[in-house]
């Protein structure tokens, strides 16, 4: 995965980086693509699972309002595997059909263009990326691009989380002495058994026990023990 904190300029507050890789995407968010505002959700193909960060009460209303009516364009993106973009959210009959509750409900909380992305490490999606303007407006070639390359981001940062990897390397490889020798092993298994090299063996193997809810550490050691094999479907 080419994208990584790394990418992200360094926040203008002293304290800024004792935030989580989420909580600064956000804010990257923000400051840099001209949003009002921005959340990140985990989700499993069981449904919306909760939010990991919103930058402001809006935000966490419209991440809120999907997770509690299950409909809305994160839920739509996670599904689908794409991005959803929403120029002008009170406007468009066909939003007012795909979302009825929630389209009525997030232009009552301010809310008018709304940029839904998925957070996926290959095939395996755990998220998405939720971008809202109080204000109707389209994307940029420009600012799409970014956005998409932020979803990247936010798939590294979740998946550092969930391992416990908070000190995350620029090419967002595994570091850190903390790692067992099974999960060393494990994803030289995993290499082998895709094809692929060590850095991309590991994101697969931390996207697998997310998507799964199970720690990496176990997962290693069901993998050493030949009981779980990766295919390339995997992710």
């Amino acid at each position: 995965m080419s994208a990584t904190l790394g990418d992200l300029e360094e926040p203008p507050d002293d304290d800024a980086w004792a935030l989580s890789g989420p909580e600064l995407v956000c804010r990257a968010a923000v400051r840099t693509l001209g949003m009002s505002g921005a959340g990140i959700s985990v989700m499993t193909p069981a449904g919306h699972r909760g939010t990991v960060c919103a930058s402001d009460q809006v935000a966490s209303q419209v991440e809120e309002l999907q997770f509690t009516l299950g409909e809305g364009p994160c839920i739509d993106a996670f599904n689908s595997g794409g991005p959803v973009l929403i120029s002008d959210l009170a406007r468009s009959s066909e939003n007012a059909s795909r979302w009825p509750v929630f389209s009525r409900a997030a232009v009552v909380a301010g809310v008018r263009a709304l940029f839904a992305f998925p957070i996926q490490i290959g095939a395996i999606r755990i998220g998405a990326l939720d971008l809202y303007r109080v204000e109707p407006t389209a994307l940029t070639p420009a600012q799409l691009s970014a956005a998409l390359k932020l979803s990247d981001v936010v798939a590294v940062s979740l998946l550092d989380l969930r391992s416990g990897n908070t000190t995350a390397r620029g090419d967002g490889g595994p570091v850190g002495a903390s790692y067992r020798l099974e999960v060393h092993q494990a994803t030289g298994m995993v290499m082998a058994q895709l094809g692929v090299g060590i850095d991309e063996a590991f994101v697969r193997l931390r996207g697998y026990a997310f998507a799964r809810d199970i720690s990496v550490a176990d997962l290693a050691r069901d993998i050493v023990a030949g009981m779980i094999q990766f295919h390339l479907e995997d992710g």
